[in-house]
């Protein structure tokens, strides 16, 4: 595989043809950027290189990008999580804080006669 260095702002190390292409092509590169394969000493220019690469982003796309996507869906699983934790405490101090109904006293009423208790006084 031969590996070429590129004066560009920002590329580190040799790159292969494809990686060179691909930058080519979403419009990093052009033509007339420095350029020489790994061994040889002089430098030359993309386009002397690579005469086939050709500009047109219509041809090329970039390939998907799914980190932003599965970022997106990881963020909003966590807000669902958050969400379900925070009804289940609301939940549980509810419950906490109302009086249970078994600990409420009730008040126990005599049993009532059906016919009332009449007490004879002597005098």
């Amino acid at each position: 595989m031969d590996l070429y260095e590129i004066k560009a702002r920002g590329l580190r190390g040799p790159l292969n043809s494809r990686e060179i292409s691909h930058l080519f092509r979403v419009g990093y590169l052009h033509h007339r950027v420095p350029c020489k394969a790994k061994d040889e000493a002089t430098w030359r220019t993309i386009g002397e290189f690579f005469p086939l690469l050709e500009y047109g982003i219509g041809s090329y796309t970039l390939p998907p990008d799914h980190t932003a996507a599965t970022r997106r869906l990881s963020r909003t699983r966590l807000y669902l999580l958050l969400l379900a934790l925070v009804g289940l405490g609301a939940s549980y101090l509810a419950r906490q804080a109302a009086p249970d109904s078994a600990a409420i006293p009730v008040p126990v009423r005599a049993p009532q006669t059906a016919t009332p208790t009449v007490l004879a006084l002597n005098n």
